[in-house]
């Protein structure tokens, strides 16, 4: 029996069919990357890497949050909430009121009919939209300026205020055309005349969306709202007040669709805090989560589960206590110089293991921060080869895992006795994840590539399979085998597909009822710095993925295909199976286009 061969759960043919087209695509060996030659660890070439996960953290001046401390209020009257330093304002049931974090202390300051409460760092702002009574108070409740700034009309709303350095800046709700529309009318605090309208690009948010707004840096304003096309990210927004001009600072992966959502920005680290609970017990577990503006990974610092359930939540962060007011619950507070253990995972999107990832947090306690890099994986490929140990784990392309394989990017997983225990014990595990004795991954699915059921066509089946078969049967990357350097066996193939261009099922060249696996894997940088913990996540993975690994017996021939296919090396083979339909037919061209195919595989293999 070989141990040659992989699955992931039924591939749907429409998926079959985008990797055989991007394995063909191109033309010749200007757009495929050149082969690894040794297994050996690579070195920069040109290209330096510093890790940006750990660049933002910053010292704090820490303090210890008064213990059994009491809001003065119920959290369900509170309707508004501003920080000046370890001071939080309240406005609830006719009155402002005060509560310092650190002592406890806390108190009524003053009476006022305001609907809305702001600051600036060292006064108190409330406003009343219907009289645009405008008042600043110090923070020991002395009424400091009583100004009036007329905003609320007929057509236009006022649902919000920010201070910024030079603004008073009103978020308001414009129904003069009959859609709503969120636009932010600015006035200069020196003279109170407006400075600036600024309206939102988009009017459009989904019933289960949100869109929110905070104070940033200096003149700006942060908007946090989630994504239309996609409700695990929210998109982070800077709108300069001054110019009206918008851009995207960050898109963080946070999976809280329907959410109560509220959010407080770190200057000094450059970090937003976001607190997410659900609008439906049982939705997902509220949490709060710290994420980079500036760190090109996107990453999710760190992550803590509440149990809050509410409707509605404020968040507020000084040095490093962190204090979130929950309607209905009450006042939390979180010390974010002892974060809890973490491992760092880079993937193409983190959000196809957000249920795995929070259930290991949850029953662990390990934080699991994200670097989701889509389908940019140079920049994975540029931290392995600067040997960054910023991640623990790595997600490959599909397309290109075998290179990390043979240049020994991964850490072994049979020096982990649960793990090794696990991939032991599934024969298709053991498949897919064996190399030269060793364990490169824990695979994320397997399935058989060859299922008849995941083709509907019978021209794409056959002329796939056959291909692939093909590969299974004369390439072995581990090995550097290639065992058709001549091109006989693929003149055969290219033969078979030009006659049957409709495909023919019963004439396949190299049978229909081999295994072929095919696997995703997670894999250990075996640079990490979390390595123990690391493993750990990569049993929860295996425990949470296992049972839907294809079956495997022990007769018949298995192979595997990240051993026979990669595109850094076989390509030229998918291509001459595309370019034989375009051909003249004869023989003496078919075998022409065979023998050059071979002989470019051979140059790769052999490399």
């Amino acid at each position: 029996m070989k141990r040659d061969k992989i699955k992931a759960g039924r591939l749907p043919a429409i998926l079959i069919s985008a990797v055989l087209l991007l394995c063909s695509c191109g033309s010749g060996e200007t757009d495929v990357q050149q082969p690894y030659k040794e297994r050996e660890p690579f070195t920069p070439t040109g290209e330096t890497v510093e890790s940006a996960i750990f660049g933002n953290e910053v010292e704090y001046n820490s303090f210890s949050p008064a213990e059994n401390a009491v809001l003065p209020v119920d959290s369900a009257d509170i309707s508004g909430m501003a920080q000046i330093e370890k001071t939080l304002f309240l406005l609830a049931d006719g009155a402002v009121y005060s509560f310092n974090a650190e002592t406890g202390e806390s108190g009524r300051l003053f009476d006022t009919d305001a609907e809305m409460l702001a600051a600036d760092g060292s006064s108190v702002y409330t406003y009343a939209p219907e009289s645009g009574s405008l008042r600043a108070y110090s923070p020991s409740g002395e009424l400091m300026s009583d100004d009036i700034i007329e905003v609320e009309t007929d057509d236009l709303e006022v649902t919000g205020l920010y201070v910024t350095d030079s603004y008073y800046s009103f978020v308001c709700i414009d129904k003069s055309t009959g859609i709503h529309v969120t636009q932010h009318v600015v006035y200069d605090r020196e003279t109170l005349e407006i400075a600036n309208t600024v309206s939102e690009s988009k009017s459009y948010i989904s019933a289960s969306g949100y869109r929110i707004f905070g104070r940033y840096k200096g003149d700006s304003i942060l908007k946090v709202e989630s994504d239309s096309s996609d409700g695990r990210f929210v998109n982070i927004f800077e709108t300069d007040l001054t110019t009206g001009k918008s851009k995207k600072l960050n898109s963080v992966e946070i999976s809280a669709q329907g959410s109560v959502i509220a959010f407080s920005y770190r200057e000094r680290s450059d970090t937003l805090l976001i607190f997410a609970a659900p609008v439906s017990e049982g939705d997902f577990a509220p949490f709060l989560t710290e994420c980079s503006l500036s760190d090109p990974d996107n990453l999710l610092l760190r992550r803590y589960y509440t149990d809050a359930l509410c409707t509605d939540a404020f968040l507020a962060a000084y040095e490093n206590v962190v204090c979130i007011i929950t309607s209905p619950g009450g006042c939390m507070f979180y010390d974010s110089l002892d974060p809890p253990k973490s491992i760092t995972l880079a993937c193409s999107i983190a959000g196809k293991y957000g249920d795995i990832i929070s259930d290991f947090e949850k029953e662990t306690g390990i934080t699991v921060r994200t670097v989701s890099y889509g389908l940019d994986f140079q920049r994975l490929d540029i931290k392995l080869m600067a040997g960054d140990d910023d991640f623990d784990i790595f997600e490959p392309i599909p397309m290109h895992r075998t290179k990390y394989f043979l240049a020994g990017m991964y850490e072994d997983l049979s020096g982990y006795e649960g793990l090794k225990e696990r991939i032991d014990g599934s024969a298709a595990a053991g498949y897919v994840a064996s190399l030269d004795g060793q364990y490169i991954g824990v695979p994320t699915g397997i399935s058989n590539f060859t299922d008849r059921a995941n083709f509907e066509d019978t021209a794409f089946y056959s002329q796939t399979v056959s291909s692939y078969l093909y590969l299974a049967q004369n390439v072995s990357l581990p090995e550097g085998r290639f065992d058709d350097p001549d091109g006989e066996k693929l003149y055969k193939l290219l033969k078979f597909i030009y006659d049957n261009p409709d495909g023919n099922e019963s004439k396949m060249p190299f049978g229909k009822e081999l295994c072929l696996l095919d696997s995703d894997f997670l894999i250990m940088n075996p640079n990490g710095r979390n390595k123990e913990d690391a493993a750990r996540f990569l049993e929860f993975v295996f425990d949470s993925v296992s049972g839907g690994y294809t079956d495997v017996g022990t007769d018949g021939d298995i192979y595997v295909m990240w051993r026979c296919f990669s595109p850094d090396y076989t390509n030229p083979i998918l291509e001459a199976c595309n370019k034989v339909k375009l051909c003249d037919g004869k023989n003496s061209s078919i075998k022409e286009l065979a023998r050059e195919a071979a002989a470019q595989v051979q140059m790769r293999i052999s490399e």
